[in-house]
């Protein structure tokens, strides 16, 4: 705990250029690590499995959130369509052409 009874925070990891090219490819390899080969990872880029596990989380939300087909994907289960989504996503939404209002 800190000065004033607050719990410290660990300080945010800055990734090495080499660890991000390693952490790139085995994402666009897999998008989901089993807890050996995110071990396997974390020992060969000498960071530990949290970090991993946590840059994996991050980089599928960013794939996700970049991806249109995941946008329109989430506004359907949401039970929504085209017309209801903002104007922003309706451009990325596949089934838009410019009839959405």
């Amino acid at each position: 705990m800190g000065q004033n009874g607050r719990r410290c925070r660990k300080s945010r990891t800055v990734f090495t250029d080499l660890q991000l090219r390693i952490l790139e490819k085995t994402f666009s390899d897999h998008k989901y690590l089993d807890t050996t080969h995110r071990a396997k990872v974390a020992h060969t880029l000498h960071l530990n499995e949290t970090q991993v596990k946590t840059w994996f989380q991050n980089r599928r939300m960013k794939w996700k959130r970049e991806s249109p087909e995941s946008t329109m994907a989430v506004e359907r289960a949401k039970g929504k369509d085209c017309a209801s989504m903002k104007a922003s996503d309706q451009r990325k939404c596949p089934m838009y052409f410019g009839s959405c209002k």
